[in-house]
């Protein structure tokens, strides 16, 4: 048994047209893959993609029950197709993976990118809302409305639309999430369209931020994050040396807007340094992924990477020996450092007093009297200084000596770990 993959109505084995519509049978006569047909056949004629054209800030605004009609039937139609695409593949044999994994991919990255291209057109459409915003402004200038009042207002009315708009880069991630990141990742055509279609998200959100800014008004920090997330989702299986190459300034416009108006100087810099730490990680696991895949087809290399590696470790141990007794030495000389400094201020007061009493002119010779006092008490400061001068001197030399081997071994280690690179590149 076999089955049409225009209608998927049942077929024996030996016919070659479709009772039912006519189609002629192309493919392999089984039962599974004719399965397989039926349900790309299926998955093709699931189209998330909004018409911008179609849906204008009015035709949403004039009907309440429009947008949430609009909202619940492509959340229907996005779950019915991402189960569609998880049956697909998870029921298709390793035989016709590619051949199916390739029908799957392309149609499912290349309606995503779609998606965020026609978001993109919907938040780029001031049309109705722009004559609203401008005669109720003309109200706040004449005072006969509140400012913080009609930005409220402003946010109310567009809100719905905005929704709508969102959910095409909300979709388009729910639906990317139904492939595997390995799969895009091992696969330069999905990579390129993947590509595509996280570019899209992002001119799709630099248009979102402008319709926000363009009116005063501001995203909020969920708004920010939930989109965000959704933006992650898209970039699953490129690599971080794709990533980098994509336009993200939008990103950059929400957070600069959040941290002016909103005093959002400590969410950005949480937001910037969360990035970074993922990616920076994401990077790692790459180059980890890549190093071990270089290694397995050179184990000459790899065994001398090792025997690398461990020196570096034994030297690492010693550095931290040194860094141990430097420290150590540190902290002995501080007391010596401390005590400098009191025998120090006691001669300088001591030579403080003697030009004071020199300068006397009534009692002179009782000045003079009480100078010779001083003066061996000076001398005997003097005399602890150079003591004490001479114990700092020994405690500086050793931690210039162990500073200078700490340096010498890090410069050691740098060495062996280019003498690496040098077998990774071999």
């Amino acid at each position: 048994m076999k089955y049409c993959a225009k209608c998927g109505n049942p077929m024996e084995d030996d016919m070659m047209f479709c009772q039912k519509c006519g189609t002629k049978f192309e493919g392999i006569a089984s039962t599974a893959l004719n399965n397989i047909e039926v349900k790309l056949a299926k998955m093709k004629k699931y189209n998330l993609v909004i018409d911008a054209q179609t849906i204008s800030w009015e035709y949403l605004r004039e009907d309440g029950e429009r947008a949430g009609n609009i909202t619940v039937k492509q959340d229907k139609l996005c779950q019915e197709l991402s189960d569609l695409i998880k049956d697909i593949l998870e029921s298709v044999s390793d035989n016709d993976r590619d051949l199916v994994e390739r029908e799957v991919y392309t149609y499912i990255l290349q309606m995503g990118y779609r998606m965020c291209k026609e978001g993109e057109k919907l938040f780029a459409n001031y049309s109705g809302f722009k004559e609203l915003f401008d005669m109720g402004n003309g109200l706040v200038q004449s005072g006969q409305l509140d400012a913080g009042t009609f930005l409220g207002q402003m946010m109310e009315q567009d809100y719905v639309y905005k929704v709508i708009a969102g959910l095409q880069g909300l979709h388009s991630s729910r639906i990317k999430e139904m492939l595997d990141e390995n799969v895009i990742y091992n696969n330069m055509e999905y990579r390129g369209l993947t590509k595509q279609l996280a570019q899209a998200f992002n001119d799709m959100w630099v248009k979102c931020i402008k319709r926000y800014t363009d009116f005063f008004l501001s995203p909020g920090e969920d708004y920010i994050n939930q989109n965000w997330d959704i933006y992650n989702v898209l970039l699953k299986g490129l690599p971080l040396s794709v990533v980098d190459m994509l336009d993200e300034h939008g990103w950059q416009l929400a957070l600069d807007d959040w941290e002016k108006n909103h005093n959002g100087w400590q969410y950005k810099q949480n937001f910037i340094k969360k990035r970074d730490q993922q990616r920076d990680a994401k990077r790692k696991k790459e180059q980890e992924i890549e190093d071990k895949k270089y290694w397995e087809s050179h184990p000459e290399e790899f065994a001398e990477t090792k025997k690398k590696q461990e020196s570096i470790a034994e030297i690492r141990k010693k550095i931290q020996k040194m860094i141990k007794e430097k420290v150590s030495a540190e902290t002995e000389k501080r007391p010596f450092d401390d005590k400098k400094e009191d025998i120090q201020r006691g001669i300088d007061e001591k030579q403080n007093r003697i030009e004071k009493l020199g300068k006397k002119i009534f009692g002179k010779k009782k000045a003079e009297e009480e100078i010779e006092e001083i003066k061996p008490q000076i001398e005997k400061l003097r005399n602890e200084l150079q003591e004490v001068n001479e114990k700092i001197q020994v405690y500086q030399k050793s931690i210039f000596d162990k500073e200078t081997e700490i340096k010498a071994l890090e410069r050691e280690i740098k060495n062996i770990e280019q003498e690496i690179e040098k077998l990774r590149n071999k």
